[in-house]
Protein backbone atom coordinates (compact mmCIF):
# COMPACT_ATOMS: atom_id res chain seq x y z
CA UNK A 1 0.00 0.00 0.00
CA UNK A 2 2.82 2.43 0.92
CA UNK A 3 4.63 1.69 -2.34
CA UNK A 4 1.46 2.50 -4.31
CA UNK A 5 1.08 5.73 -2.38
CA UNK A 6 4.71 6.68 -3.05
CA UNK A 7 4.28 6.08 -6.80
CA UNK A 8 1.14 8.23 -6.86
CA UNK A 9 3.00 11.01 -5.06
CA UNK A 10 5.78 10.87 -7.64
CA UNK A 11 3.24 11.14 -10.47
CA UNK A 12 1.84 14.26 -8.83
CA UNK A 13 5.28 15.91 -8.58
CA UNK A 14 5.46 15.77 -4.79
CA UNK A 15 9.05 16.45 -3.79
CA UNK A 16 9.23 14.58 -0.47
CA UNK A 17 7.12 12.78 2.13
CA UNK A 18 7.57 13.28 5.86
CA UNK A 19 5.87 12.54 9.15
CA UNK A 20 6.30 11.07 12.61
CA UNK A 21 6.09 7.50 13.85
CA UNK A 22 7.08 5.15 16.66
CA UNK A 23 7.22 2.28 14.13
CA UNK A 24 10.72 2.87 12.75
CA UNK A 25 11.40 -0.50 11.11
CA UNK A 26 8.51 -0.58 8.56
CA UNK A 27 9.42 2.89 7.29
CA UNK A 28 13.12 2.05 7.01
CA UNK A 29 12.22 -1.01 4.94
CA UNK A 30 10.51 1.12 2.28
CA UNK A 31 13.36 3.63 2.09
CA UNK A 32 12.49 6.37 4.56
CA UNK A 33 15.27 8.15 6.41
CA UNK A 34 15.01 8.55 10.20
CA UNK A 35 17.54 11.34 10.83
CA UNK A 36 16.33 12.47 14.28
CA UNK A 37 13.74 12.18 17.04
CA UNK A 38 11.72 14.77 18.89
CA UNK A 39 12.33 15.62 22.53
CA UNK A 40 9.65 16.18 25.15
CA UNK A 41 9.98 18.77 27.90
CA UNK A 42 7.74 19.70 30.83
CA UNK A 43 7.46 22.50 33.34
CA UNK A 44 5.38 21.31 36.28
CA UNK A 45 3.24 23.85 38.14
CA UNK A 46 1.09 21.45 40.15
CA UNK A 47 3.12 18.32 41.03
CA UNK A 48 0.30 16.11 42.32
CA UNK A 49 -1.95 16.73 39.32
CA UNK A 50 0.99 16.31 36.96
CA UNK A 51 2.00 13.02 38.57
CA UNK A 52 -1.57 11.71 38.29
CA UNK A 53 -1.72 12.69 34.62
CA UNK A 54 1.65 11.22 33.65
CA UNK A 55 0.90 8.03 35.58
CA UNK A 56 -2.41 7.70 33.70
CA UNK A 57 -0.60 7.66 30.34
CA UNK A 58 2.37 5.48 31.31
CA UNK A 59 2.48 1.84 30.25
CA UNK A 60 3.82 0.55 33.58
CA UNK A 61 1.21 0.74 36.34
CA UNK A 62 2.85 -0.06 39.69
CA UNK A 63 3.86 1.77 42.87
CA UNK A 64 7.49 2.04 41.78
CA UNK A 65 6.48 3.71 38.52
CA UNK A 66 4.15 6.14 40.32
CA UNK A 67 6.78 7.13 42.88
CA UNK A 68 9.31 7.76 40.13
CA UNK A 69 6.82 9.97 38.25
CA UNK A 70 5.90 11.79 41.46
CA UNK A 71 9.56 12.44 42.23
CA UNK A 72 10.22 13.80 38.74
CA UNK A 73 7.09 15.98 38.99
CA UNK A 74 8.28 17.52 42.26
CA UNK A 75 11.78 18.03 40.85
CA UNK A 76 10.28 19.99 37.93
CA UNK A 77 7.96 21.88 40.29
CA UNK A 78 10.89 23.09 42.40
CA UNK A 79 12.49 24.38 39.20
CA UNK A 80 9.26 26.25 38.43
CA UNK A 81 9.46 27.87 41.88
CA UNK A 82 13.00 29.02 41.05
CA UNK A 83 11.69 30.52 37.84
CA UNK A 84 9.00 32.37 39.79
CA UNK A 85 11.42 33.70 42.42
CA UNK A 86 13.88 34.97 39.80
CA UNK A 87 11.26 36.81 37.73
CA UNK A 88 12.48 40.40 37.54
CA UNK A 89 12.55 41.33 33.85
CA UNK A 90 9.74 43.89 33.54
CA UNK A 91 9.16 43.03 29.86
CA UNK A 92 5.76 44.08 28.54
CA UNK A 93 4.28 41.55 26.14
CA UNK A 94 1.40 41.68 23.67
CA UNK A 95 -1.19 38.99 23.00
CA UNK A 96 -2.28 38.89 19.36
CA UNK A 97 -2.16 36.74 16.25
CA UNK A 98 1.01 36.85 14.15
CA UNK A 99 1.40 35.90 10.49
CA UNK A 100 4.78 34.16 10.50
CA UNK A 101 5.27 34.18 6.71
CA UNK A 102 4.82 37.51 4.94
CA UNK A 103 7.04 39.37 2.44
CA UNK A 104 8.34 41.41 5.40
CA UNK A 105 8.81 38.63 7.95
CA UNK A 106 10.00 35.04 7.93
CA UNK A 107 10.47 32.97 11.09
CA UNK A 108 13.42 31.03 9.63
CA UNK A 109 16.57 32.50 11.15
CA UNK A 110 19.49 30.89 9.32
CA UNK A 111 20.44 30.38 5.64
CA UNK A 112 19.73 26.95 4.21
CA UNK A 113 16.92 26.06 6.64
CA UNK A 114 13.35 25.42 5.54
CA UNK A 115 10.06 24.93 7.36
CA UNK A 116 6.29 24.94 7.19
CA UNK A 117 4.75 27.94 5.46
CA UNK A 118 2.93 29.47 8.42
CA UNK A 119 0.83 31.86 6.38
CA UNK A 120 -2.84 32.82 6.70
CA UNK A 121 -4.10 29.67 4.95
CA UNK A 122 -2.07 27.32 7.14
CA UNK A 123 -2.93 29.18 10.36
CA UNK A 124 -6.62 29.09 9.40
CA UNK A 125 -6.40 25.30 9.02
CA UNK A 126 -4.13 24.52 11.98
CA UNK A 127 -5.24 27.15 14.50
CA UNK A 128 -8.35 29.18 13.76
CA UNK A 129 -10.55 26.33 12.49
CA UNK A 130 -9.01 23.53 14.53
CA UNK A 131 -11.96 21.37 15.69
CA UNK A 132 -10.03 20.08 18.71
CA UNK A 133 -9.37 23.41 20.40
CA UNK A 134 -10.36 27.07 20.27
CA UNK A 135 -7.96 28.41 22.90
CA UNK A 136 -4.84 29.20 20.86
CA UNK A 137 -3.14 32.47 21.64
CA UNK A 138 0.04 34.25 20.58
CA UNK A 139 2.16 36.24 23.05
CA UNK A 140 4.88 38.44 21.59
CA UNK A 141 7.69 40.84 22.37
CA UNK A 142 8.17 43.88 20.14
CA UNK A 143 11.02 46.37 20.19
CA UNK A 144 10.44 49.60 18.26
CA UNK A 145 7.64 47.91 16.33
CA UNK A 146 9.78 44.91 15.31
CA UNK A 147 8.82 41.38 16.42
CA UNK A 148 11.65 39.97 18.53
CA UNK A 149 10.11 36.90 20.19
CA UNK A 150 6.81 35.07 20.04
CA UNK A 151 5.10 31.98 21.39
CA UNK A 152 1.91 30.37 20.13
CA UNK A 153 0.34 28.36 22.95
CA UNK A 154 -2.74 26.36 23.71
CA UNK A 155 -4.45 25.39 26.96
CA UNK A 156 -6.82 22.43 26.83
CA UNK A 157 -9.86 22.01 29.04
CA UNK A 158 -7.90 19.77 31.44
CA UNK A 159 -5.55 22.74 32.04
CA UNK A 160 -2.52 21.29 30.29
CA UNK A 161 -0.58 23.99 28.49
CA UNK A 162 1.29 23.43 25.22
CA UNK A 163 3.90 25.56 23.51
CA UNK A 164 2.95 25.14 19.86
CA UNK A 165 5.52 27.35 18.17
CA UNK A 166 8.26 29.70 19.30
CA UNK A 167 10.24 32.38 17.54
CA UNK A 168 13.33 34.21 18.77
CA UNK A 169 15.13 36.82 16.70
CA UNK A 170 18.73 35.61 16.47
CA UNK A 171 19.88 39.12 17.46
CA UNK A 172 17.87 39.00 20.71
CA UNK A 173 20.15 38.55 23.71
CA UNK A 174 20.11 35.29 25.63
CA UNK A 175 18.97 37.13 28.75
CA UNK A 176 16.00 38.75 26.98
CA UNK A 177 15.08 35.43 25.34
CA UNK A 178 15.04 33.73 28.75
CA UNK A 179 13.04 36.57 30.29
CA UNK A 180 10.56 36.49 27.43
CA UNK A 181 9.70 32.85 28.19
CA UNK A 182 9.25 33.66 31.88
CA UNK A 183 6.91 36.55 31.09
CA UNK A 184 5.06 34.51 28.45
CA UNK A 185 4.15 32.16 31.32
CA UNK A 186 3.44 34.66 34.08
CA UNK A 187 1.63 37.28 31.98
CA UNK A 188 -0.77 34.71 30.50
CA UNK A 189 -3.05 31.89 31.65
CA UNK A 190 -0.18 29.43 31.20
CA UNK A 191 0.63 30.07 34.86
CA UNK A 192 -2.75 28.49 35.76
CA UNK A 193 -1.97 25.18 34.04
CA UNK A 194 -0.83 22.19 36.08
CA UNK A 195 1.89 21.48 33.50
CA UNK A 196 3.30 23.17 30.40
CA UNK A 197 4.49 20.81 27.67
CA UNK A 198 6.97 21.43 24.86
CA UNK A 199 7.64 19.26 21.83
CA UNK A 200 11.10 20.24 20.69
CA UNK A 201 13.95 19.31 18.40
CA UNK A 202 17.72 19.73 18.38
CA UNK A 203 18.69 18.65 14.85
CA UNK A 204 19.56 22.12 13.50
CA UNK A 205 20.85 25.38 14.96
CA UNK A 206 17.46 27.14 15.13
CA UNK A 207 15.65 24.25 16.80
CA UNK A 208 18.60 23.70 19.16
CA UNK A 209 18.61 27.40 20.13
CA UNK A 210 14.91 27.28 20.98
CA UNK A 211 15.29 24.11 23.06
CA UNK A 212 18.24 25.67 24.89
CA UNK A 213 16.17 28.72 25.88
CA UNK A 214 13.45 26.45 27.31
CA UNK A 215 16.02 24.37 29.17
CA UNK A 216 17.53 27.50 30.72
CA UNK A 217 14.03 28.32 31.96
CA UNK A 218 13.98 25.02 33.88
CA UNK A 219 11.91 22.92 31.48
CA UNK A 220 12.86 19.30 32.15
CA UNK A 221 13.76 17.46 28.94
CA UNK A 222 13.09 13.75 28.49
CA UNK A 223 14.98 11.57 26.03
CA UNK A 224 11.91 9.71 24.80
CA UNK A 225 10.52 11.09 21.56
CA UNK A 226 8.78 10.16 18.34
CA UNK A 227 10.87 9.56 15.21
CA UNK A 228 10.82 11.88 12.21
CA UNK A 229 10.62 9.99 8.91
CA UNK A 230 11.39 11.50 5.51
CA UNK A 231 11.55 10.21 1.94
CA UNK A 232 13.00 12.23 -0.94
CA UNK A 233 11.00 11.56 -4.13
CA UNK A 234 13.17 13.71 -6.41
CA UNK A 235 16.71 12.35 -6.32
CA UNK A 236 17.89 15.19 -8.57
CA UNK A 237 16.84 17.59 -5.77
CA UNK A 238 18.68 16.43 -2.63
CA UNK A 239 16.98 17.24 0.66
CA UNK A 240 18.76 17.46 3.98
CA UNK A 241 16.00 16.70 6.47
CA UNK A 242 18.04 18.03 9.38
CA UNK A 243 17.56 21.51 7.84
CA UNK A 244 13.80 21.21 8.44
CA UNK A 245 12.80 23.62 11.25
CA UNK A 246 9.97 21.99 13.21
CA UNK A 247 7.63 22.76 16.07
CA UNK A 248 4.36 21.42 17.43
CA UNK A 249 2.73 23.18 14.47
CA UNK A 250 3.74 20.04 12.54
CA UNK A 251 1.55 17.82 14.73
CA UNK A 252 -2.02 16.78 13.91
CA UNK A 253 -3.46 19.54 16.06
CA UNK A 254 -5.02 17.42 18.80
CA UNK A 255 -2.58 19.04 21.31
Amino acid sequence: MYKLLIEECKKNNIVFLWGFTYADKPFRKIGFEIPFKSTMANLVINPTKSAAYFYSITAKKNISSYLKILGLSYASYFKFLLLKIRRRSGLKLQIENIDFNTPDFNYLQYPGLFGLKLDDKFMEYRIHKNPYSKSYKTVSLFEEGVLKASVVYNINKEKRGFIIHSYFDKDLSENKSKNFIKEAIFQTDLKKCFVIRYWGFKHNVQNADEASILKKNHFVFLNQGISFVGLNLKQEKPIKFTDFVLSRMASQGTD
